[in-house]
């Protein structure tokens, strides 16, 4: 099963390439320049404590580094597994930093991208291509012990 953005979080032996990393990270990106603007207004409009905001500028650089090494990675096919876990570890990441601001009173911070899953007609159609090969063998086996 190719697993892409859309399908979510990952699924123990699927199968990802390079090209979902770089789906990946431009998600990544997106989230993370709204996220920080967000961050930026809030600290300059005063709705943050000075001292608070200055712990979330911390957390922010550490988080920078981090991203920085994903975004700067070229996608690879022979290490997508690895770089979509990296990848989808920062996006928590981001999503707890967006609780911590929330919390802190930032009210103009962006929406949380959806991490819900609807299955789409080509990821059912996936699905059951999975399932192929255990029906054919059970028919075949089944066809076997007819034959005796």
């Amino acid at each position: 099963m190719r697993r892409t953005a859309a399908t979510g979080p990952s699924v123990v032996g699927a199968f990802v390439t390079d090209k979902d990393v770089e789906q990946l990270q431009t998600k990544v990106r997106g989230q993370w320049t709204t996220l920080w603007t967000a961050f930026q207004s809030c600290a300059s409009s005063g709705k943050i404590d000075p001292k608070q905001a200055q712990a979330f500028n911390q957390q922010a650089i550490a988080l920078q580094a981090r991203l920085n090494t994903f975004l700067t990675d070229d996608p690879s096919l022979l290490r997508a597994a690895q770089q979509m876990n990296t990848g989808e570890a920062l996006e928590k990441d981001l999503a707890a930093w967006q609780d911590q601001l929330a919390a802190a009173g930032c009210t103009n911070l962006p929406p949380k991208p959806s991490t819900a899953t609807e299955p789409t007609a080509a990821g059912l159609f996936e699905k059951a291509l999975d399932v192929l090969p255990w029906v054919l063998g059970f028919f075949i086996i089944s066809e076997f012990r007819k034959s005796r």
